[in-house]
């Protein structure tokens, strides 16, 4: 096959190759790793920013690139280099960062490469210095900076990658001695990765990292060349060679930063040739008896973290560690060179082998303990459920608007009674708009001035613009809400107008409100799913809460208007409402119309919110949205809060009651599960 053949297959079935103009940023790339992929990438048709501490090194790889680029000459080099210490303090960081995306005008994908081995003393003879300098480089490094470039790839909206180079010492299977800190600080940034992927990837935002094996580079050539280091490779790695930095860690990311790896987050690959698989032994029994020498000579052990440990960056050189690279004494030498067997292992029914120092295997029993377990399983389920949360009761205004039946005003005002006298704080009491769209609350006005003088408890009422907030205002409301849209398609056919203008008369409303002191609550529809769109994005809902929240209000309710959540849909939801609206200030609302409103209620609890909207009997609807079926029942709400322990200081016994009142003037059983068990518990009893 001719060679243009090839390319051009090439091409095709890889297409990660080629990643013309793509911007990346390396950080700790004046040497090592750091410094091979600024050159490879450059080959591949990437703009460079490399960023170090060594200027001087940086200008000289930029040289190099810039000399060996064959595209006609661009009023912008190929490679720039940025001066960035990634230990400094944050604005010096962010003023690094600032000054490599305006290098370029983006970053499409960020290396983070600096790193620091260290030494390989005990946890007993590390200093605190040490720990400090090689968890501010790892991991605070990796934080500041990331945070920094995520920052501007979120506000230009670019769909970026970030690639974090971790090491095999930072996995669970790759554990060993010598490594105390650094292999604390690499599984660190594992996690990050993790958290990163979930929390970044509603902006589009890949997270990954790379943990790495031993690999031939500028820090290791010498290392590589040895002798007795093939035999290990051969005696105890299952693909019995160590890496070529080319191509298996630059083909990895290359492939990571181009669009293609666009489903590809949060993820750790590990590239080792499976050196730290499970049951693999690390040693042969030469390299354990080596390790006994360390109870004799603790400083002069031969590490085998610094055959594996991957070293990520700039700041692990042979200079600081001889004995890392090579340069062990006679006696070491001796015993590495030695013949050697591969020990055997035996492994019993309920055992699972761990990794002890070189090479050995200990057999540990896990003992489980059910009491233990329980405790453990109470914890993580309940550990961050409020103590206390507050009800938000919306039946005589969200829950009686969509009767067909016109409900007298003398009962609507005693529902109201009887729900403040149970003890709801918040009872939302009515709406302020035309009769030609909600007859139901045509009697807005009557209601008001007969609950008016009613204490301990709040009348909130829906105010959709400023002639229903100066209606309500006269009669004497003391706090509005507002309701906005997640689904362009449904705030027409709700509000008759497009969720952006809508945003536009609530601000009218919420500044007029702040001038008379009035809080105003925000209400969120179609949260998960539009009855006409279908699901709504995250983004979008994050989008609309922001705006409410910026506007003043005081409270942001988020509404599944059509009961379609689960916890898998509220979960992103809420993580990217949370992103930019404070916990404290969300509430949720949800509709039981496919029996999962409990359990969202719960998960949003678990995730520490502390306010719930709730109806009496589970009455409610939406007139725009068919098949909508009730608000979750305030009684069943109430009923699984005291199971859990959490304070309402709402009585059930009274909203029962309220709920029983209501369900009998509109002819209809309660809707709510609760209120009906109960209610034949006690039946039953009183023919006892």
């Amino acid at each position: 096959m001719p060679p243009e053949t090839k390319i051009g297959v090439a091409s095709s079935l890889e297409p990660w190759l080629e990643l013309n103009d793509k911007v990346v940023m390396v950080t700790g790339a004046s040497s090592g790793l750091g410094r091979g992929f600024c050159l490879d990438l450059a080959k591949a048709g990437c703009r460079i920013v490399a960023a170090a501490r060594r200027i001087d090194r940086l200008q000289s790889l930029c040289d190099e690139i810039n000399a060996g680029s064959v595209e006609p000459r661009r009023a912008q080099p190929r490679a720039v280099s940025v001066e960035l210490d990634v230990t400094a303090s944050g604005p010096a960081i962010e003023a690094s960062v600032n000054k490599a995306w305006d290098a370029f005008g983006k970053i499409d994908a960020l290396i983070n490469n600096a790193g620091l081995r260290g030494s390989v003393h005990t946890p007993l003879d590390l200093t605190e210095d040490e720990w400090n300098n090689i968890v501010k480089t790892n991991m605070r490094g990796v934080w500041l900076v990331s945070k920094f470039v995520c920052t501007h790839m979120r506000d230009a909206r670019l769909c970026g990658s970030v690639i974090n180079i971790s090491s095999i010492a930072g996995l669970n299977r790759g554990n060993l001695p010598g490594s105390f800190v650094y292999a604390a600080s690499k599984a660190a940034v594992n996690t990050m990765t993790k958290i990163m992927a979930m929390e970044l990837g509603i902006y589009k935002i890949r997270v990954n990292s790379i943990s790495p094996g031993l690999f031939k580079s500028e820090i290791t050539q010498d290392l590589m060349e040895k002798d007795w280091l093939k035999k290990v490779a051969i005696k105890t790695v299952p693909l019995r060679t160590f890496g070529e930095f080319d191509p298996a860690l630059t083909s990895l990311a290359r492939y990571l930063i181009h669009d293609s790896s666009e489903y590809v987050s949060g993820n750790v690959l590990i590239v080792e040739a499976g050196a730290t698989l499970p049951a693999v032994s690390m040693l042969s029994e030469s390299a354990y008896k080596l390790s006994r020498l360390r109870s004799v000579q603790p400083r002069k052990y031969f590490s085998i973290f610094a055959l594996c440990g991957g070293m990520g960056g700039e700041r692990g050189d042979a200079r600081s560690c001889p004995e890392q690279f090579g340069k062990s004494n006679g006696k070491e030498a001796s015993l590495l060179k030695s013949e050697t067997k591969r020990p055997s292992f035996n492994f019993s029914f309920g055992r699972e082998p761990e990794l002890v120092g070189f090479g050995t295997l200990r057999a540990v029993t896990r003992h489980f303990s059910s009491q233990h377990e329980a405790i453990d399983i109470k914890h993580k389920l309940m550990g961050s459920i409020p103590k206390f949360v507050k009800i938000v009761e919306v039946g005589p205004r969200d829950g009686l608007q969509n009767e067909k039946e016109i409900v007298p005003t003398n009962v609507k005002v005693d529902l109201i009674k009887m729900l403040a006298s149970s003890g709801l704080p918040v009872v939302e009491a009515t709406s302020f708009v035309s009769p030609k769209w909600v007859p139901q609350l045509a009697d807005s006005k009557d209601v008001m001035l007969a609950i008016r003088d009613i204490e301990h408890c709040r009348f909130p009422v829906l105010t959709p613009n400023m002639k229903g907030f100066e209606a309500a205002l006269a009669c004497g409301a003391k706090e509005v809400a507002v309701f906005a849209a997640a689904s362009e398609s449904f705030s027409r056919s709700n509000i008759n107008c497009s969720f952006v203008d809508s945003l536009a008369r609530y601000r009218e409303v919420a500044l007029a409100a702040k001038q008379h002191s009035i809080p105003v609550r925000g209400y969120i529809s179609c949260v998960v799913g539009c009855p006409v769109e279908g699901a709504v994005p995250p983004s979008k809902v994050a989008y609309v809460a922001e705006e409410l929240y910026k506007m003043g209000c005081s409270e942001i309710s988020l509404g599944d208007t059509i009961g379609v959540g689960t916890p898998g849909t509220v979960i992103p939801m809420l993580e990217a409402v949370l992103n930019v609206v404070p916990l404290e200030k969300l509430a949720v609302h949800f509709h039981d119309t496919y029996g999962q409103a409990l359990s969202n209620i719960l998960l949003s609890l678990q995730m520490g919110i502390s306010i719930v909207d709730s109806s009496i009997s589970g009455l409610g609807g939406c007139p725009y949205a068919k098949g909508a079926t009730g608000n979750v029942a305030t009684e069943d709400v109430v009923y699984m809060l005291n199971g859990l322990g959490v304070q309402t200081n709402v009585d059930l016994g009274k909203l029962i009651w309220a709920g029983d009142y209501i369900s009998k003037h509109l002819g209809r059983s309660s809707g709510s599960k609760a209120a009906t068990a109960l209610r034949r518990i006690l039946a039953n009893a009183s023919k006892l």
